[in-house]
């Protein structure tokens, strides 16, 4: 069922994407240079705004494991400072697993799985710490092996039902890589 949004949250999420771009910009092809600097407070800021307006989008919806790519592919494209981003959903009956991640590469958006064998992502420190402490957090710089296989920070937020107060759904990402 999809439901309509409000004219307010559409504008707000279109001025984001508006007002964040030359800002994305910049940190992606500063990120890309020797002496990139730590993520500036105002792109922090941008960013996590923008994931908040995705996740809510998300809720709203009730999008599922096998309809979130185009919605994701969307969001890298709106931002391009950002490299990846991914909803790892929370294991349960009804998903017993599944981590839609979309990252770039050599000009091109990659669509990729992390729910498999070789990446148990329900393990990684940009799901647990977010899960455990029900709330929005960068990580620390690292390289995501079998991921999005770069050095980056990610912006973690998780997701619950019923505005925070039922189950976790899961947590929504996105990457920014730094040197």
């Amino acid at each position: 069922m999809m439901m309509i949004f409000p004219l307010r949250r559409i504008c707000r999420y279109y001025l984001t994407v508006t007002l964040g771009f030359c800002l994305l910009y910049s940190a992606a092809t500063s990120a890309a240079s020797e002496d990139a600097q730590p993520l500036s407070p105002e792109l922090k800021a941008s960013i996590e705004s923008a994931v908040n307006d995705l996740g809510t989008m998300i809720l709203v919806q009730d999008i599922k494991p096998n309809e979130v790519f185009p919605l994701l592919e969307q969001f890298l494209s709106d931002h391009p400072g950002i490299y990846g981003t991914a909803l790892a959903y929370a294991p349960n009956d009804i998903t017993p697993g599944a981590c839609p991640y979309v990252y770039r590469h050599k000009g091109s958006l990659v669509e990729k799985d992390l729910a498999n064998k070789d990446y148990d992502y329900t393990g990684k420190d940009w799901y647990t710490l977010p899960r455990d402490n029900h709330k929005a957090m960068w990580s620390a710089p690292y390289i995501d092996k079998g991921g999005g296989d770069v050095k980056m920070t990610t912006f973690s937020m998780p997701l619950y039902q019923d505005g925070g107060d039922g189950a976790l759904v899961g947590v929504l990402t996105a990457d920014v890589v730094v040197n």
